[in-house]
């Protein structure tokens, strides 16, 4: 029953504002997908992008659409958690309550305002003033003739890009050591790390094969390798797996670069030549004299019977009603591995529709916990469990 009122008052609400939505709705712009944001964040110089949520109150306030309306230098976005991948860009943001704005300046975010319409309004002040400065900084002048310059190398060219494994298999049993980088166009961490490996491969391209995958062309190899997050770079030297690096870690690739850079130059230890054993001469051995074996005295002791181990429970964390958080895949296994069955909530502190129905999983943990068990998970802080069970 309190779903039907909640989708009269929200019926209501849309009927109220209609008209007010379309008169606002040429001055921002909605976004339901990580590859249009990039998108629009590459072509913008300066953009404010506010995440909202449906049962978020204060996210209906018009502030931002007026300022949107009196502000055309700047592009003013919006991300509703509840529609297209909103909820992933908002964990990739780590957005923690609602309405958040987070401005930018050329793709780089340069401030961000929780909440407050009055500390959004001053900083759109400032943002604006920028935005202006930037239009007026230079007059248009005459072009100058084009003069020939010599070709420059183009950043990339020493990396290959593969789409099967046919392709990949001729690099695997190479002398050089292969890294391999599983991308998609989508993703932003893998915009961002995307100078870093090519500047290492215009570097060490003698010493190492550099090759890139994009996840979206080449589901069979990211299958194959196992990849289930981008970007995800593997190495090999001579068709064996080397190391996996995990997200956009600069440091971690670059210090990994370096130690294949010595793998491949450390010389290899030339192998000592067996002898036929024909032409080796034994001398015989000497005899050892062999001293009387004295009878040692019988001990006798009791043999102590190592029982199975007992695996102790992990303590509950009392979270309201009687259920339990765990952060362990030992914690998990331990009420999975019970006879009655077992409730997981994987949730986050960021999303809003899991603040939603947390009382609801507490209200049904509180009236059933003796018939099952009732287990909840934060995925930030147990990101282990949640990738073996692809959340």
């Amino acid at each position: 029953m309190k779903q039907y009122r909640i989708l009269l008052v929200v019926a209501a609400f849309v009927i109220s504002t209609g008209t007010y939505c379309k008169q606002m709705e040429i001055s921002t712009t909605d976004v339901t997908t990580q590859a249009a944001l990039d998108q629009i964040l590459t072509d913008a110089q300066f953009s404010i992008l506010k995440f909202t949520a449906p049962w978020c109150g204060a996210c209906k306030s018009p502030i931002f659409h007026e300022l949107a309306e009196a502000n055309p230098d700047i592009k003013f976005l919006i991300i509703d958690i509840s529609k297209g991948e909103g909820a992933k860009i908002a964990k990739h943001y780590k957005v923690q309550g609602f309405p958040t704005f987070v401005f930018f300046s050329n793709e780089e975010e340069t401030k961000r305002v929780v909440g407050d319409y009055n500390a959004l309004k001053k900083n759109v002040a400032s943002t604006a003033a920028q935005a202006k400065k930037t239009k007026t900084v230079a007059p248009v002048q005459k072009i100058a003739p084009i003069q020939k310059e010599e070709p420059k190398p183009v950043i990339g060219t020493y990396i290959t890009s593969i789409a099967t494994l046919e392709e990949l298999d001729k690099h695997m049993n190479s002398d050089k050591p292969v890294i391999i980088k599983f991308y998609t166009n989508w993703c932003g961490y893998c915009k961002k790390i995307k100078p870093v490996f090519e500047d290492l491969a215009t570097t060490h391209n003698e010493e190492i094969t550099f090759i890139e995958v994009d996840g979206d062309k080449a589901a069979a190899l990211t299958e194959k390798y196992d990849v289930e997050g981008f970007p995800t770079f593997i190495s090999f030297h001579k068709g064996k797996k080397i190391k996996t690096i995990s997200g956009a870690d600069k440091e971690a690739l670059q210090e990994h670069i370096l130690e294949l850079k010595k793998q491949k130059s450390s010389p290899t230890v030339p192998s000592k030549k067996r002898v036929p054993q024909t032409a080796v001469e034994k001398p015989e051995p000497k005899k050892a004299a062999v001293a009387p074996i004295k009878p040692q005295p019988v001990i006798k002791k009791k043999i102590k019977v190592v029982q199975k181990e007992e695996i102790t429970p992990p303590k509950k964390i009392k979270v309201g009603p009687p259920h339990v958080e765990v952060t362990k895949m030992k914690d998990l296994e331990y009420y999975i591995n019970q006879e009655q069955p077992t409730a997981v909530k994987f949730y986050a502190s960021w999303c809003g529709p899991c603040q939603v129905v947390k009382p609801i999983f507490e209200s049904l943990a509180d009236q059933n916990y003796e018939k099952m068990n009732f287990v909840s998970i934060n995925i930030d802080d147990a990101p282990e469990i949640a990738q073996q069970y692809r959340v």
